[in-house]
């Protein structure tokens, strides 16, 4: 009876054993991989392209992934990305901020512990989208573009790109190498239609476009020029002046603005143009008696209001 229980125990211990051991050794063999080496980053103006090379030991499976870790010194948002193979884009870093990022593996095992940092770097991107834009007409064929200072994106803006657009088309961009905030677009159509879009540009390129600006109509009149007032009564000014080109519509008004510099109250007046009445001249009464003024002036079409002329001298009113 006891020889027939060792014939049933035996084989059960022995395959008790067998098991015990083949898990033992698969425990040895479930490595993860070691960490990718030779991490490198570079800005690709909108992100950072994190690059690497593949352990050389992948542990006991294939690798199945990475994961890119880009951490700040200096108090920039940690972001991490996963990715099958390199180069991982990690975007939404702080602009402007101290980075390092490193490198893990993972395969079926597990995941490798990171690999030696990038060299530091300072994230940045391309420019931000200036804001705000609008336009005015300036001469014929001439509008004025005005926009306000964008987010630089780490790196000094070097320059602006400004699109114009006649209806829905787009026009061919003209850059401006300078970081003037102001420019005229010159070689437009005289009496079309037209939105312009701005857009800023730096080291790394240029940056987001801009809303569209409002429309305008281009040839609107051009600058009165030789502005010059006269004392013609206690508190009245008379304003004369060149009357500028009009630019492919006929001017309807003449407006001066009269301002004071010790205290005088400002007084605006428009002149509206009639065939009997429409020399280049505009009076302007109710001004403070005794005050000194300066006055500038401005012609108006169907297409809209010129540009202001330069003051007058200062005179007595």
């Amino acid at each position: 009876m006891r020889a027939r229980w060792v014939w049933v125990v035996a084989p059960i211990a022995v395959l008790v054993v067998l098991i015990a051991l083949f898990a033992i050794d698969r425990a040895v063999e479930a490595q993860p991989p070691n960490p990718p080496t030779g991490v490198t980053t570079k800005a690709n103006g909108t992100a950072q392209v994190v690059q690497f090379a593949p352990p050389g030991d992948h542990g006991d499976s294939e690798i199945t992934g990475y994961t890119a870790t880009c951490t700040s010194d200096n108090g920039g948002a940690t972001k991490t990305v996963t990715g099958k193979a390199s180069p991982i884009v990690v975007a939404g870093m702080s602009t402007g901020k101290t980075y390092t990022c490193a490198v893990a593996a993972t395969n079926n095992a597990g995941t490798s512990g990171d690999s030696e940092p990038s060299a530091v770097f300072v994230f940045k991107t391309k420019p931000g989208a200036p804001s705000p834009v609008s336009a005015v007409p300036w001469q014929s064929g001439v509008a004025r573009v005005i926009w306000g200072v964008p987010a630089n994106g780490g790196t000094s803006i070097t320059g602006y790109v400004v699109k114009p657009f006649r209806g829905s088309n787009p026009q061919p961009p003209i850059t401006y190498n300078s970081t003037a905030t102001a420019q005229l677009v010159k070689g437009l159509e005289v009496g079309r239609t037209y939105q312009f879009q701005v857009f800023a540009k730096n080291a790394l390129g240029t940056g987001k476009p801009s809303n569209k600006t409002a429309p305008i109509t281009v040839g609107t009149p051009g600058q009165p020029q030789h502005a010059k007032a006269v004392r013609v009564s206690s508190g009245t000014l008379r304003v004369t002046f060149t009357a500028p080109a009009n630019n492919g519509a006929t001017i309807t008004s003449y407006t001066v603005r009269c301002n004071s510099s010790d205290g005088g109250a400002s007084r605006t007046q428009t002149k509206t143009l009639t065939a009997s009445n429409s020399s280049p001249q505009v009076t302007n009464s109710g001004l403070t008696a005794g005050k000194t003024y300066t006055c500038v002036v401005k012609a108006t079409n169907s297409r809209g209001t010129g540009p202001v002329s330069g003051p007058t001298p200062a005179v007595k009113a």
